[in-house]
């Protein structure tokens, strides 16, 4: 291999993908990403995976820099929040500088997010195609769900290719390297953002999305993280790190009590095996070994805004929602608002009247990847405060029970049909048009503004329950269809329309 190409991903290769404002792909080194990212729109990158680890990648960037500059001037001492953008990616870049050759990608000296010189690697014999690395093209720790990752030979992987799925391994992991010390289990559920909502601040241009995005975790973290940042012995960022943390590999056997940007790197291992093509000038990848790093803990990423988890150690106090493939993301939108509720009035001075979010989530059974989630809301800056949450909260309930309640029905109704094949009947397409009318209305209908905007709670929740009893009439129809009996359809009608009464209160 040509140990003089100049790998490295903050100032020299461009590798994250960005549009322009005429719909231009181009390619961005991480150093142009905050220097010049005004001048672009949003990331170009289809996949969910990909996008979800290069902002949660830049979101750690941030949290790092506010932690050697702890004194840094806040915005509320800048009106203009454009200005104050500037110089915090522009100050940003100069705390990057300092570690600018600790971004090398295939060496010789430096080797970003990989460890290939750690024992435990090195003495390994066996070697995984990377692909294994990129959750859309390896889906679980099972060889039975494993479907690109398998091509012999594997594909050759660009270093544009690699950081990515270095980054997907390392914040996602659904390519079977578990955590810790002690045992070789392969659970994918400890990585950072594993079976998590991932929530982001979506704005007009990319400057603006980086910006708040980062600015938000600097307010939570001031907020509810100081006297726990002052009482932990906190690790130094992998890109701080000379060695990249090899010498802490040695001396600590657990990450409890470090938060979600001081773990980057250290869960887990990787040894990418580099080779150089010869015809193209470059180096490539197609294997890796891996390896279990430092054990972390099961607490929960409390202060980390942006992860909303489906673990549940103390509901009262946090919020805790998984993604479903049944279930559409704007039904737990109650439970993303109440994550980001406590910095309401923060918000005020450099968000708006809205709060727009992208919400991006991968779902799962077991150690498969089952699809994935994207969604976008523009939610009324005011849906953030406690005693509009409890409305919006009693709107989705009666909304969700009514659901609960015409399922049940449904399946009375089926029991004491009379017709003999009762497997036949299913009731999943009438809950679905169910929700379907509801959501409609819900999204379309500027719920969340009428509730915002002061709207009478009575009123609002009347209007809700018309609608509610419309969605039921329209599932019931679509039920009724499913009885091939005349005689059970007529008498499963009756039986139905009578059970509409309930409002879900």
């Amino acid at each position: 291999m040509n140990i003089n190409f100049n790998s490295n991903i903050y100032d020299h290769i461009k590798w994250i993908p960005v549009t322009d404002f005429n719909d231009n792909k181009v390619f961005l080194t991480l150093k142009e990403l905050f220097l010049q990212s005004h001048l672009y729109k949003d990331y170009c990158l289809d996949s969910i995976p990909e996008k979800i680890s290069i902002q949660h990648f830049i979101n750690f960037i941030g949290k790092a820099f506010f932690r050697k500059n702890p004194d840094y001037e806040l915005l509320d001492n800048i009106k203009n929040t454009n200005e104050y953008s500037l110089k915090l990616r522009k100050d940003i870049t100069v705390y990057l500088d300092n570690y600018a050759e600790h971004f090398q990608l295939t060496g010789p000296k430096f080797f970003f997010a990989q460890r290939p010189f750690y024992a435990k690697l090195t003495d390994k014999d066996s070697v995984t195609p990377i692909a294994k690395l990129i959750p859309e093209i390896e889906s679980g720790n099972n060889g039975s769900f494993f479907t690109r990752a398998s091509e012999n030979p594997p594909p050759k992987k660009s270093i544009n290719e690699t950081i990515f799925a270095l980054l997907q391994g390392h914040l996602l992991n659904y390519g079977g390297t578990g955590g810790g010390f002690k045992n070789e289990k392969t659970s994918f559920t400890d990585t950072v953002t594993a079976r998590s909502i991932s929530t982001f601040i979506k704005e007009e241009t990319l400057s603006d999305t980086i910006f708040k995005n980062i600015y938000l975790y600097h307010l939570y973290n001031l907020k509810f993280n100081n006297s726990k940042t002052n009482e932990i012995n906190q690790i130094p960022t992998i890109w701080e790190c000379s060695d990249h943390g090899d010498s802490i590999f040695q001396s600590l056997k657990s990450l409890s009590g470090c938060e979600a940007f001081e773990k980057f790197g250290y869960e887990r291992m990787y040894k990418i095996d580099w080779q150089y093509d010869d015809e193209t000038n470059k180096p490539y990848a197609q294997y890796v070994k891996m390896a279990q790093g430092i054990e972390k803990s099961e607490e929960i990423e409390l202060f980390y805004p942006a992860l909303i988890t489906s673990k549940d150690k103390k509901e009262e106090e946090n919020i805790y929602i998984k993604a479903k493939k049944e279930k559409v993301i704007w039904r737990d939108i109650d439970s993303i608002a109440q994550k980001f509720s406590p910095l309401f009035s923060d918000f005020k001075n450099f968000l708006g009247t809205n709060f727009n979010i992208e919400i991006l989530a991968l779902y799962t059974d077991k150690a498969k990847i089952e699809g994935s989630i994207r969604s976008y809301f523009s939610l009324p800056l005011n849906i953030l405060s406690p005693e509009k949450l409890i409305t919006l909260k009693d709107c989705l309930k009666i909304i969700e029970n009514n659901s609960i309640y015409l399922k049940i029905l449904f399946k009375k109704a089926i029991q004491f049909s009379l017709n003999d094949d009762k497997s036949s009947i299913d009731e999943s397409n009438s809950l679905e048009s169910y929700w379907n009318h509801i959501g409609l209305y819900f999204t379309k209908n500027a719920t969340l503004k009428r509730i915002a905007d002061n709207e009478d709670d009575l009123e609002l929740k009347k209007d809700l329950s018309k609608q509610i009893y419309f969605a039921k009439e329209k599932a019931i129809e679509k039920f009724i269809q499913n009885f091939p009996d005349k005689k059970a359809k007529f008498k499963m009608m009756g039986y139905l329309y009578k059970e509409l009464k309930y409002d879900g209160k």
